[in-house]
């Protein structure tokens, strides 16, 4: 079988001296809102798997471990609500698009031989702690994956914190220990159940003492020593508000106190025993991330890239003309309905300035393509619509905020289509500057070696088209029709890729932010 050094490219192999824990929902969540609308060809989503897996990824090769868990909140009544009734209670419902990512991540998970422990009532932090704190009375080095600042509260000698740092779910991560803690809330972990019980947690409806933010809870610890101690001592508190609120509020930070506290008697099984990494099932990792169309990945962990070639068994791609005022109604009304599209055009010049029209392609998703010639000429040229009846019919499309504009180079169709009277907008994604975000060493960024590269798909060059010196509107429009609408469609299957490729390069803010304003 092979080995997780092997499959997962860790340094060296799996330390028995050490567990991985990871907080499964809080890391979840924060890939979900992390990494917005990355979805599988059929509308998946699949974000937070996805951001889930890159920290796993990321943790399991920095640290190498011969032990990991995944905690997972299993729903239910605990121990808190009947402290109180109201805990969590302003919680939103998960959104739908996050829960049904749950089930297939836990298939992935259990592809790669990690262990999920869930328990109904008790609470994926109960878990966690009741883990760490029994692998580290047997001498392990524990490490904890998560965002949750309640977790701080098992740090000490044996036990860390890993948080992934700055707003990138895939980014670098942070390793927390005493003095990180100290630093972040400015109280040693024994403290942090106290620091909360001040402050509260209006994520989970705990109260706390209105009015003692994080500072004047530290403040107070450092002055005071503990929880009991500042509230045996409010006489002292100069700031006369703080000194009423803790007064009147005494019983709320108490009350808090055993809402925060971790429980660390929770039935866990045998620790570290049923936590060793069970050993990965390859053909199955394979195919849940061929499903999930990881392609990235895929190839990261050589088990062979799966993106396309060609369409997909019994599917074949389809590049249709449009020639007729049907056949422009009909797409313009299935353009309407879609949230994104693929744009390019055919023209007579590479300079934008000097450029002609003769063509439009456009695609509304993988495998379909259309191309509306409006400029060929040679003998025996079929009827075309004339360029600015299309582009009329288009306007509200191409000008429009919704449906947003795909494409390649898209600064260059953008200067054309401004030159005939249409102004886009919307536009959302470039592949040609992705490509440059993602192998910034690379020279070449054109659409055909983008498609090699991602796909091993090898489209259809305009020399082989036209020929070195041929011009494109003496192109006959039955040939034309392939390469044009390729040209846009292509662009939807590079899409998911090299969206991967730029989260691994940690370029999704850069590309977002900044680069793809610019083009328009």
């Amino acid at each position: 079988m092979p080995t997780y050094k092997e499959i997962l490219h860790l340094p060296s192999d799996p330390e028995r001296s050490r567990i991985l824990l990871f907080d499964g929902h809080s890391l979840a969540y924060r890939a979900f809102y992390g990494i917005p609308e990355l979805t599988t060809r059929d509308g998946r989503p699949v974000n937070a798997i996805y951001g889930f897996l890159r920290v796993l990824l990321k943790t399991m090769r920095e640290f190498p471990s011969a032990y990991a868990g995944v905690a997972f909140d299993a729903g239910g009544e605990t121990y808190r609500h009947r402290l109180l009734p109201a805990y969590k209670a302003t919680r939103v419902e998960i959104p739908d698009e996050l829960a049904v990512q749950l089930t297939p991540l836990e298939e992935l998970l259990d592809a790669l031989g990690i262990p999920v422990i869930a328990r109904e009532g008790v609470e994926a932090d109960d878990l966690l702690g009741a883990i760490a704190r029994r692998a580290a009375d047997k001498g392990l080095t524990v490490l904890i994956t998560s965002s949750d600042k309640d977790l701080a509260q098992l740090v000490d000698d044996h036990i860390f914190l890993i948080r992934p740092a700055g707003r990138r779910p895939t980014g670098e991560i942070e390793l927390f220990d005493a003095e990180k803690v100290i630093e972040k809330y400015g109280v040693p972990p024994a403290r942090i159940v106290d620091y909360l019980a001040l402050i509260g947690d209006s994520s989970d409806n705990i109260p706390g003492v209105p009015g003692v933010g994080p500072k004047t809870a530290a403040k107070l610890l450092q002055e005071f020593g503990d929880l009991d101690s500042v509230l045996k001592n409010t006489d002292k508190v100069r700031n006369a508000r703080v000194r009423k609120a803790l007064q009147a509020h005494a019983a709320d930070a108490v009350l808090a106190r055993d809402l925060v506290a971790l429980k660390l008697e929770t039935e866990v099984g045998e620790v570290p025993d049923d936590y060793a990494l069970r050993g990965i099932d390859v053909d199955r990792l394979r195919e849940i991330l061929s499903d999930l169309e990881f392609h990235s990945i895929l190839n990261e962990l050589d088990l062979g890239s799966v993106a396309p070639t060609a369409p997909p068994p019994g599917k074949e791609a389809e590049y249709r003309a449009v020639l007729t005022e049907a056949e422009l109604d009909a797409l313009t009304q299935e353009l309407a309905g879609v949230d994104e599209f693929s744009l390019d055009l055919e023209t007579t010049s590479r300079d934008p300035m000097r450029a002609r029209i003769v063509g439009i392609a456009i695609s509304p998703r993988p495998y379909i393509g259309y191309y509306i010639p409006v400029g060929h000429d040679y003998l025996g040229a079929p009827a075309q619509l004339s360029l600015a009846h299309v582009l009329d019919r288009l306007r509200p499309l191409i000008e429009g905020e919704a449906p947003r504009i795909i494409g390649q180079n898209l600064k260059y169709d953008i200067i054309v289509l401004h030159r005939a009277g249409v102004s886009p907008r919307g536009v959302s994604f470039d592949a040609m500057i992705a490509s440059h975000l993602a192998r910034p060493e690379e020279r070449h960024h054109n659409l055909e070696e983008i498609a090699r590269h991602y796909l091993n798909y090898e489209m259809l060059s305009y020399k082989e088209l036209a020929g070195k010196e041929g011009k494109i509107e003496q192109v006959p429009v039955e040939q034309a029709v392939f390469y044009a609408a390729e040209d846009a469609e292509i662009v939807y299957r590079v899409k998911r890729p090299l969206e991967e490729a730029m989260e691994k390069a940690g370029a999704t803010k850069l590309f977002r932010e900044v680069e793809v304003p610019l083009i328009s």
